[in-house]
């Protein structure tokens, strides 16, 4: 039995792929899709970046205990 053809989503298709994307998209509320959102200066970039780096190293030493251990030099 042959399938039919993908339908376009402006023709009620389906939507999911789109969906997706978008939800995705929105999930992250640090990322802005070019020409929409905050506009930052690469100064601003730079330390917004640096402090969620800075973030995420200090949520890894916690869980793993990194900085509990003796420094190799």
């Amino acid at each position: 039995m042959p399938s039919s053809p993908p339908r376009a989503a402006s023709n009620g298709g389906d939507n999911s792929y789109h969906t997706f994307d978008i939800e995705r998209f929105l999930a992250d509320q640090q990322q802005y899709h070019p020409g929409f959102g905050k506009v930052q200066s690469p100064a601003e970039a730079g330390a917004t970046a640096e402090a969620r780096m800075m973030a995420e190293l200090r949520t890894f030493e916690k869980q793993f205990g990194s900085s509990d251990r003796p420094s190799s030099s």
